[in-house]
């Protein structure tokens, strides 16, 4: 079972190891160089154990992941505090690991009064851009060389996570609707997507750099085919539902639920419910009597299925091939009449 939880001023040698692990495969993720890292030991990293400020990762009793929070101490920017390390080991790569090292490491930031949690990223390591996008850090600057790389400076993004966000302009609208995705909101739609797989990648059935290169006219053709509705703040994204009906004559009264996901930062305001309210409710105008969806073996939007009244009738073996890592689908449905 992986866990995540503060370490332990005596497990800091095992950080220390870890760190080192991971300057040597991805060394541009990381400030130090193998040489300051050796030098710097595990004095750095017992402060922030000594504070609370170090939260490991760990699958049973190996330490598979770290991360760190560097809290000002100058009352005018105590509210403030910086990312780092965040490290999860390679073979844990795509199997939610880093997300729940991420929430642990909000939470302990909540808990220590930080109101605006912030860190810095190569702009060039897409995969880190997006996950970090995915837990609600937005980039709010640029900062051009301000790494010298191996080949060269590189340009970091400073993004930022408020820890209170405000959602004032989400719809649903005044009259409760909730709108249905045009051709237009591609841009919209392809940033809540490629969220969704950036995530929870081993959850969907498709993968992140799939959808990062389909084009402008594919995603509008995917709106146009599917029918997709979403709570929107402006112009962006914070829940979004589609659906479509089975092919063929003998089917068509069958809707399947696909692309379901709520932003990390708008959870538990009931902007699910609402988006597939308006999935279900569309989906009854087009004839649909029965709507079905899958969902992931241990994905946790299971219950919340169920509790929409979705019922499990069945399972696919290896359903899902991410990487060499199969996993089955649970099969939903809700009868509409």
């Amino acid at each position: 079972m992986i866990v995540a939880r503060p370490l332990r001023t005596t497990e800091v040698e095992a950080a220390h190891a870890l760190r080192l692990k991971g300057i040597s495969e991805f060394p541009f993720a990381f400030l130090l160089t193998m040489d300051e890292a050796r030098h710097a030991g595990v004095d750095q990293l017992r402060r922030q154990a000594a504070t609370g400020s170090l939260i490991g990762l760990f699958d049973g009793e190996s330490l598979i992941g770290m991360a760190g929070l560097n809290s000002p101490t100058l009352d005018r920017i105590r509210h403030r505090a910086e990312i780092g390390p965040f490290y999860v080991a390679p073979d844990h790569h795509g199997t939610g690991a880093a997300g729940l090292l991420m929430r642990s490491v909000v939470e302990t930031a909540r808990g220590q009064g930080t109101s605006l949690l912030e860190l810095n990223v190569w702009e060039d390591n897409a995969r880190a851009v997006q996950f970090y996008r995915s837990h609600g850090f937005r980039t709010v600057g640029r900062i051009p060389a301000a790494v010298r790389g191996e080949s060269g400076w590189e340009t970091d993004l400073h993004m930022v996570l408020d820890l209170a966000p405000k959602l004032q302009n989400a719809r649903p609208q005044a009259d409760g609707a909730v709108p249905k995705l045009e051709p237009g909101d591609w841009a919209a739609f392809r940033d809540i997507r490629l969220e969704m797989l950036a995530e929870s990648p081993t959850v969907f059935g498709s993968r992140l750099e799939d959808w990062a290169a389909k084009a402008e006219a594919q995603i509008r053709r995917w709106l146009t085919e599917l029918r997709a509705f979403a709570v929107m703040d402006g112009a962006r994204c914070l829940s979004v539902a589609a659906w479509h009906a089975q092919p063929g004559v003998v089917q068509q009264h069958r809707g399947h639920v696909i692309s379901a996901y709520t932003r990390p930062e708008a959870r538990g305001a009931g902007m699910f419910r609402a988006v597939m309210a308006a999935v279900e409710a569309d989906a009854r105008t087009h004839g649909i009597r029965q709507m079905e969806l899958d969902v992931a073996d241990g994905n946790d939007a299971a219950g919340a299925y169920a509790a929409l009244g979705y019922s499990e009738v069945g399972r696919v073996p290896d359903a899902m091939n991410h990487d060499g890592k199969m996993s089955d689908s649970l099969i939903f449905i809700k009868r509409l009449a």
